[in-house]
């Protein structure tokens, strides 16, 4: 499937729909980044330490992926 993400290189990662705090911080939080291959492990341990900051609401965390034409994902958080 060329829009599943598994395995393929994480293009770049994007703070999306965030008000409250810096794109930096979120990302700091992360250990999936670009350069590095997608892994859904990855993502969801991601969305459990962001929970934990107390900065979002319960369920206030969503991930989704695009993957483009050259096999690269994009991370939205």
């Amino acid at each position: 499937d060329p829009n599943n993400p598994a395995g393929k290189v994480v293009a770049r990662v994007l703070p999306v729909n965030n008000k409250v705090h810096d794109a930096a911080l979120i990302l700091a939080k992360m250990t999936t980044k670009a350069g590095r291959p997608y892994d859904e492990a990855t993502v969801q341990e991601d969305v459990r330490r962001l929970l934990n900051t107390g900065w979002f609401a319960p369920g206030g965390v969503e991930v989704k992926t695009a993957v483009d034409d050259a096999g690269q994902v994009t991370v939205f958080v």
